[in-house]
């Protein structure tokens, strides 16, 4: 499989990392590295992840990395792992990030 970080996910991951940084540069960078290296991991065995609970699609999938929530989009048609979301346990999912119209 294809992993591959949709640009609101990768804004996500920046925004992160800003907001970690003015507390530890350093835990924001170890951070940083393991979100994408956690999304890297995909590529091998992309329902590792548990379903998206406020979802339920087998395909909308998530990891949890910290205190974030890494949420993702497996197409098994095109052989892709796209990753849609990355956001602190707390906030809200973002349904039209995550569901097509």
């Amino acid at each position: 499989m294809k992993v591959m970080m949709s640009d609101p996910a990768l804004d996500d991951v920046e925004g992160i990392e800003i907001y970690l940084s003015d507390k530890s540069p350093a835990k924001a960078r170890k951070l940083t590295k393991e979100i994408f290296a956690r999304a890297r991991s995909l590529a091998v065995f992309p329902r590792r992840g548990r379903m998206i609970p406020e979802i339920r699609d087998d395909n909308l999938r998530e990891l949890i990395v910290g205190a974030y929530r890494l949420m993702y989009e497996i197409d098994d048609d095109e052989g892709t792992v796209e990753v849609l979301a990355v956001l602190h346990g707390r906030r809200e999912v973002p349904m039209d990030r995550l569901l097509d119209d």
